[in-house]
C-alpha cells in the first residue's frame, strides 16, 4: 500500500521543528492553496505549521461549498472572521448556522463540509492540533465514500443519531471548555460555540488583559485576546506554540530571553491587521498596544497554555 500523501510544509512551516524562532507572517510569506472539485473550489491560506499546531483561514463565496467534505488527524476549531457558514456532517445531518464572530469545534476525524448559503463571501479562521493530516490514514487525499446523510422532506425529520445539547453544560474551565476533548471525540460531534458563550478570563498580575476562549482543550487552545489603549500585558511563556493574528488595531510584541527582563530598550515585532506572528513554545513573550485603540486578536496555542 502506498505511503498517504501529506503536504511538503506541514510541520515545518515557517520552520522544520529543530530550529524554532519567532517569524512575522504576512500575505507575502504565507501559503495560499486551492482546495475542492470544480467548481468547488476555495481559497485556503496557512499562516504556520508547525510539529504542534496548524493555523490559517479559508474563504469560501458566496453560493459555495467545500466539495468533497474533509476530516482531520486533529481538533479542528473554526472562528467565523466575516459573513454566516451553514456547518454540516454528512455522515449524520447533524447541521448549524453559525454566525460571524462565533466559532465551532470539529472533534479528530470527524466528518464536516461548510455552505455558503449566504449573499457574502465567508471568511473563516482555522486551528488543527496535533497534526492536520495523517501518514495512517488518507493524508490530503480526501475522499468521502459515504452515502451524504443529508434530510429530505419525505424523511423523517430526524438526524442518524441523538445529540447531546451541550449548550447549557459547558464546563467553564480550561483544558474542558467547552466540553472535555476525549468526549467529543468519542461522539464525533460538531459542538457550536456562540459568542455569548466564549469563557473570559481577566489576566495578569500587574497589567491586565482579556481572553475570551472559544476552545481549551487536552489538544488546543484558542481565544480572542483584547488590550485597552495604551496597555502592556504581563509577560508571559507557553507549554506549546503559539500563532496571533491581529483582527483590529495595532501592537507590537517584545521577545525576552531574560528571566527578569527590566530593560529599558527592546527589540519588537510590530503587527497590522491581518499580520501574524509564530511564537515558539517557551519564549518569553508581552504584548504592547501603545496606540489610541484597542487591540483585538486571535491566539491558538498548542498543546499546552
Amino acid at each position: 500500500m502506498s505511503k498517504a500523501k501529506i503536504p511538503s510544509w506541514q510541520g515545518r512551516f515557517p520552520f522544520p521543528p529543530d530550529k524554532k524562532i519567532p517569524c512575522k507572517i504576512t500575505h507575502m510569506n504565507q501559503i495560499s492553496s486551492i482546495y475542492g472539485t470544480p467548481p468547488h473550489q476555495n481559497i485556503v491560506n496557512k499562516y504556520a505549521s508547525t510539529d504542534k499546531i496548524t493555523v490559517g483561514d479559508f474563504v469560501v463565496s458566496s453560493g459555495n461549498y467545500f466539495e468533497p467534505p474533509g476530516y482531520h488527524a486533529g481538533d479542528e476549531i473554526y472562528f467565523i472572521r466575516k459573513g454566516q457558514a451553514t456547518v454540516t456532517n454528512p455522515d449524520t445531518g447533524e447541521t448549524y448556522l453559525v454566525r460571524q464572530g462565533d466559532g465551532f469545534i470539529v472533534p479528530q476525524n470527524t466528518w464536516h463540509q461548510v455552505f455558503n448559503f449566504e449573499e457574502e463571501d465567508l471568511i473563516i479562521f482555522t486551528a488543527h492540533a496535533p497534526s492536520l493530516y495523517s501518514e495512517d490514514d488518507m493524508g490530503a487525499e480526501i475522499v468521502y465514500f459515504k452515502e451524504y446523510n443529508y434530510l429530505d422532506l419525505k424523511g423523517s425529520g430526524e438526524t442518524k443519531k441523538d445529540f447531546i445539547m451541550f449548550d447549557e453544560k459547558y464546563n467553564y474551565k480550561l483544558y474542558e471548555f467547552p466540553i472535555e476533548g476525549k468526549t467529543i471525540r468519542e461522539k464525533k460531534q460538531i459542538i457550536y460555540v456562540p459568542k455569548e458563550n466564549f469563557f473570559h478570563l481577566i489576566c495578569g498580575k500587574h497589567d491586565f488583559i482579556r481572553r475570551s476562549f472559544i476552545v481549551s482543550n487536552d489538544y488546543l487552545h484558542t481565544s480572542l485576546v483584547s488590550i485597552l489603549s495604551g496597555r502592556i500585558s504581563d509577560y508571559e511563556k507557553h507549554k506549546g506554540d503559539e500563532v496571533v493574528n491581529v483582527i483590529k488595531g495595532e501592537m507590537n510584541v517584545v521577545i525576552s530571553e531574560e528571566e527578569n527582563d527590566s530593560s529599558v530598550s527592546a527589540e519588537s515585532f510590530n503587527l497590522k491587521e491581518d499580520e501574524k506572528l509564530v511564537i515558539p513554545e517557551g519564549y518569553k513573550h508581552r504584548f504592547l498596544n501603545l496606540h489610541t485603540k484597542p487591540v483585538l486578536f486571535y491566539s491558538c496555542i498548542a498543546p499546552r497554555l
